[in-house]
């Protein structure tokens, strides 16, 4: 189920998008001749009126072929007969269409269920965070000089880096103060994951890292932790002091497990810690937004979203992310039924992969606005060009440029669903 639902929210994710080419085309006049989902060998197609509509074998995207897009054509309603910002609305349609979609899944979503946002829910007693002042109930605005528009910028604009200061700006009471903060990026681990972010239910261990300290110790999915050498726990908060108490060093662990209490001797695993953690701040709030707020939190969302694309292609180039960590539609598929499986209701299922899908649709829309050969960004870079220079560009030399670019597209898909199909048997 989780696999089928994933596949079916990529393929509808590819549709919109087509589908945001042809109605603009069908808007502005453009003949259609055909719309296909998918690439390769035909499975199946239909004729309607005008446009043959077709779903083919290889689930590498899909296309809107229009009349006079990729060769010379007389016909008055051809892409190349159409005005110069005609063709731009075209062009542009499929990327928007996914970005103004995932805005409103987003907002659905955050009228639906609670988010998180920016504010502090809980900060360790005597952590960096803690003994310069900033408190729970803070907002998070900036860290290092740079806007922070969800929770999870804190470690994207700190990813791959572990700076020995961060200047940490908060809003509270509406007022703006901004703090150095010294984290301590060591973290002792137990090697396992929990029932729940709070509460008592943060103490049950669903499961158990095989080989990790917790594995080792003896502890099983399904015990609940009690105690740590004798001291009582409460919940995951508890349990981290107690275990950054530990340094690293052996300590006794109970567990209740059918209804009988078990002590074990169990080693720490030190590991380095995201930055927030590391600076002492643990979880954030999280809100259940109205229709009139969730729109500003959505564009908050996109903003954070499209940042995190440009920075991934930093990343690329300057070597902080292997291309051997690039996804394809495989991965992507295989990673969407993961964060579906990762809860049990159906509702649940349905807004994990909302939420992933309406990322995926902005990398989507974002990724297709870049200068790159076959994409719709360099269509629009020509579009462009013409209507400066006032010259048309050949149809047949923005087709040989878009065909090697997509031949180039096409080989990079291949070896990265390779890639993904070895990560996923291997």
């Amino acid at each position: 189920m989780s696999l089928f639902l994933a596949i079916l929210a990529l393929v509808i994710l590819i549709i919109i998008h087509e589908l945001g080419h042809f109605i603009a085309a069908k808007a502005c006049g453009v003949q259609v001749n055909e719309f296909s989902l998918f690439f390769g060998p035909e499975i199946v197609s239909w004729q309607g009126k005008e446009t043959k509509y077709s779903i083919r074998c290889l689930p590498l995207g899909g296309y809107c072929a229009m009349e006079g897009e990729e060769e010379d054509s007389e016909n008055e309603r051809a892409f190349n007969k159409a005005p110069l910002w005609k063709r731009a609305i075209i062009i542009a349609a499929g990327p928007l269409i996914n970005i103004v979609f995932a805005l409103v899944v987003m907002s659905i979503i955050m009228c639906s269920t609670s988010f998180v946002t920016n504010k502090i829910d809980y900060i360790k007693p005597d952590s960096s965070a803690d003994i310069v002042g900033i408190q729970s109930g803070d907002e998070i605005y900036e860290i290092n000089g740079q806007r922070v528009y969800m929770a999870s910028d804190i470690d994207i604009l700190t990813y791959g880096r572990t700076p020995e200061t961060i200047d940490l700006t908060i809003l509270r009471d509406g007022e703006k103060i901004t703090y150095t903060v010294t984290p301590d990026y060591t973290r002792y681990m137990m090697n396992i994951t929990i029932g729940a972010a709070s509460g008592p239910e943060s103490l049950d261990v669903k499961s158990v890292v095989e080989g990790g300290a917790a594995d080792k110790a003896g502890i099983l999915a399904g015990d609940r932790l009690y105690a740590v050498n004798g001291l009582v726990l409460g919940d995951q908060y508890t349990l981290d002091e107690a275990l950054a108490d530990s340094k690293g060093q052996e300590i006794t662990v109970t567990v209740t497990r059918n209804g009988e209490n078990i002590d074990l001797m169990l080693t720490p695993n030190a590991a380095i810690q995201d930055v927030a953690t590391a600076m002492g701040i643990y979880y954030f709030v999280y809100e259940t937004r109205t229709l009139f707020n969730s729109i500003p939190s959505s564009i908050d969302y996109l903003i954070s979203s499209t940042r995190s694309i440009y920075l991934s292609f930093v990343w690329l180039i300057n070597g902080t992310v292997s291309v051997t960590e690039v996804s394809g539609p495989i991965g992507i598929v295989a990673t969407m039924s993961e964060v579906v499986d990762s809860v049990e209701s159906f509702r649940d299922k349905i807004i994990n992969l909302s939420i992933i899908a309406s990322l995926i649709s902005i990398n989507l829309g974002i990724a297709n606005l870049l200068p790159i050969p076959a994409l719709d960004g360099c269509k629009l870079l020509f579009i462009g060009y013409s209507a400066i220079t006032r010259k048309e560009i050949p149809v047949k030399v923005e087709g040989i440029i878009s065909a090697i670019g997509f031949i180039v597209l096409i080989l990079i898909m291949i070896v990265v669903a390779a890639k993904d199909i070895w990560g996923l048997i291997f």
